[in-house]
């Protein structure tokens, strides 16, 4: 059997777009440090992303299947997980 198994191994997931835990503990340890996020993200960019680029990258890795490294970091997640620029189209 041919398996493709992928690891993401995210640092700090800043929740986006209305994204809230089902866990009391766990949006109150969200909500306290979610005022540094613009600072953590500027000082340690490898280690945070956030829950859209987290989708985003689990997409394009379903869409290339054993393309590349099959453990993903925060870094790897942000560059999946941001959309590439759109060719400009010829007139």
């Amino acid at each position: 059997m041919d398996f493709h198994a992928y690891m993401f191994r995210p640092g700090y997931i800043q929740p986006r777009h209305g994204a809230v835990s089902q866990t009391g503990s766990c949006r109150v340890l969200y909500r306290l440090p979610a005022w540094l996020y613009p600072i953590l993200r500027r000082l340690a960019p490898r280690y945070t992303t956030t829950t859209g680029h987290l989708g985003q990258a689990m997409i394009a890795v379903a869409r290339q299947m054993s393309e590349g490294s099959h453990v993903l970091n925060s870094d790897d997640i942000n560059r999946l997980g941001t959309p590439s620029p759109q060719p400009a189209a010829a007139e």
